[in-house]
């Protein structure tokens, strides 16, 4: 009700950019080289692949950062999971 009578031209797109940057903080590490080969002989994907991987095939990420296409957070071959 509140943004239907003081509508605000950031509301959607601020959002949006919460949205993803929550998702990647939320992978944010910094690990040691002993920690990234214990995750790699434990087969576990480093953080910063797990949050790239998942944005490059999401077209509304690129969208709301203004990605260009064929950019390395917008590549135009997708791998979609969920339509």
């Amino acid at each position: 009700e509140y943004l239907k009578e003081f509508p605000s031209q950031y509301t959607e797109e601020a959002g949006d950019k919460l949205f993803y940057l929550s998702y990647a903080q939320a992978w944010c590490s910094k690990n040691t080289d002993d920690q990234i080969l214990d995750k790699f002989w434990r087969m576990h994907t480093l953080e910063r692949y797990r949050v790239t991987g998942a944005l490059q095939n999401n077209a509304e990420f690129a969208r709301a950062f203004q990605c260009p296409t064929d950019s390395y957070l917008n590549p135009s071959k997708k791998c979609l999971l969920w339509e």
